[in-house]
């Protein structure tokens, strides 16, 4: 029997998020917040849709703001 996956860290999760808001394929971004990845996590100030925002990925941006990214 495989063994199980320990659980990501949060540190371990916002950097696959922003990594993946990055690289715009808004279909992982899709899978990983269906698995319960938090649109707003933010780590030493920088939050996900700033990283999508600074790297000029519009349509990401549109994405996350319509999932319940918060832009204040």
């Amino acid at each position: 029997m495989p063994k199980r996956m320990k659980p990501f860290s949060r540190d371990e999760r916002y950097g696959l998020l922003s990594t993946v808001v990055m690289f715009e394929p808004i279909k992982w971004i899709e899978v990983l917040l269906r698995l319960g990845f938090d649109v707003n996590m933010s780590h030493d100030g920088h939050t996900v849709l700033g990283v999508a925002a600074s790297c000029g990925r519009e349509r990401v941006v549109r994405y996350l703001i319509r999932h319940g990214a918060r832009v204040d």
